[in-house]
């Protein structure tokens, strides 16, 4: 039923040109489906994705609305912890990224799907670094640079050509 509903709504949102919400109003139905994987602890290398995605949101939301000025100590330790989620996730996906090719992906684009799991992989060392030197403005910067390089690895295991009509 929660996927039914989501479904529904997010058709309503399309309906009313609110691609932005039906976007989150379906992220329900990816957790749904990732809940149900885990408890059966079926291995799927998208719910690897989604673990991560979940762990960075909570990453960049720590710093989104920071300056350097702004990141308290407290917020630091928020970010650390943030951070420390994030990589554990991250671990999984370093862990199992053989697994991307069951995905419809190979050649070429299963390259640079490995490529891009490399930038995310540094733009996290980065984050790390920048938490050890203590450097408030690029803990936010590394950070909030989380999102784009996870967003572009993620596009890559969808077919947007044939939603576009393109």
């Amino acid at each position: 039923r929660e996927v039914e509903a989501a479904v529904a709504t997010a058709e309503k949102n399309l309906a009313a040109g609110k691609n932005l919400d039906a976007h989150e109003d379906l992220e329900r139905v990816r957790e749904a489906q990732y809940t149900l994987r885990r408890g059966a602890k079926v291995p799927y290398f998208m719910d690897d994705l989604t673990a991560f995605h979940s762990a960075m949101e909570k990453l960049v939301g720590a710093v989104a609305v920071k300056t350097p000025a702004t990141l308290s100590d407290a917020d630091l330790a928020s970010v650390r912890l943030a951070y420390d989620a994030a990589d554990r996730a991250w671990q999984d996906v370093l862990a199992n990224r053989a697994r991307a090719a069951q995905h419809g992906v190979a050649g070429e684009k299963l390259a640079a799907v490995q490529a891009q799991i490399d930038v995310e992989t540094r733009t996290l060392a980065e984050v790390k670094a920048a938490l050890a030197a203590g450097d408030r403005a690029k803990v936010i910067e590394k950070s909030i640079a989380t999102k784009p390089a996870f967003s572009k690895l993620f596009s890559m295991f969808g077919d947007f050509a044939s939603a576009t009509g393109a």
